[in-house]
């Protein structure tokens, strides 16, 4: 079994942790987000087992998804709603879980650092760091 298809994979574990995002979204009755968080769960689940340009594709698309969704969420739920501090904390942390994704993917990306890292273990820590951060800051979305 080669390297890109392998279960010594931690980011095949880390993975599950959007089963998190999925599980209270349901109990939000937040179905559509439960259905595309559990879709993102199946989709990391398959490219980070075995890993090939499809499945790859597939994987980015859900991330598209559940980020355009997620922020569609974010704006419906904030608008709705007076601001108190309780909202403004989790806001905060909404925004700073967000951040930090894009600037450990995009920057590690353009500087070959972090998920992109030439050592692979060091990418695949950075990217399970990457699914712990994002899953936060979704679960967070649904509990707003």
């Amino acid at each position: 079994m080669s390297d890109i298809c392998s279960y010594k994979n931690i980011c095949i574990y880390s993975s599950l942790f959007y089963l998190i995002t999925a599980i209270v979204a349901f109990i939000n009755k937040n179905y559509i987000f439960g259905v595309i968080a559990l879709f993102l769960t199946i989709t990391s689940l398959i490219v980070h087992s075995c890993r090939t340009n499809y499945t790859l594709l597939i994987d980015k698309c859900s991330v598209y998804i559940i980020v355009i969704y997620g922020f569609y969420l974010l704006y419906k739920k904030s608008s709705k709603k007076n601001i108190n501090p309780k909202m403004v904390i989790l806001l905060c942390f909404i925004f700073a879980s967000f951040f930090i994704a894009i600037y450990l993917y995009y920057y590690g990306y353009y500087s070959n650092q972090y998920a992109f890292d030439k050592d692979i273990n060091i990418a695949r820590f950075y990217h399970s760091y990457l699914h712990l951060i994002t899953a936060y800051g979704l679960t967070l979305i649904n509990i707003l």
